[in-house]
């Protein structure tokens, strides 16, 4: 089967798609939805559950006593999963990297997953 899509792009800014495949163009649409999500939020206090007694880390010229030194810079991201939060990550905007990212650990499980085949370094393992 094969389709073809047209795409009218108004100057009014309406626009409208023709074309004989409309699962095809409901399929693309599906498997584009994510299920994560980013949010940038104001503070590092806005993405609670993540650090120990939600006391961020002391990082001098960046965070310190909990307020971001350079708002412009440094942005906190709550990031989601399925709706559900994950962790959060303190990122810098000027080099594009995350400063510190924090994760909620929900304690140790017995044995290892089965069929996950682990990879290590031989002299810590």
């Amino acid at each position: 089967m094969e389709c073809s899509y047209i795409v009218d792009l108004q100057p009014v800014m309406t626009s409208s798609v023709t074309g004989g495949c409309p699962l095809a163009l409901v399929l693309l649409l599906l498997v584009s939805m994510d299920p994560t999500a980013t949010e940038v939020v104001d503070t590092v206090s806005d993405c609670i559950g993540f650090l120990l007694g939600e006391i961020p880390p002391k990082i001098p010229g960046v965070l310190e006593h909990r307020t971001i030194q350079d708002q412009n810079r440094y942005k906190p991201i709550c990031q989601t999963f399925y709706g559900i939060r994950r962790f959060m990550t303190l990122y810098d905007t000027d080099k594009k990297i995350p400063v510190f990212s924090a994760y909620r650990y929900t304690g140790h499980t017995d044995g290892r997953p089965s069929g996950v085949t682990w990879k290590g370094e031989p002299q810590v393992i």
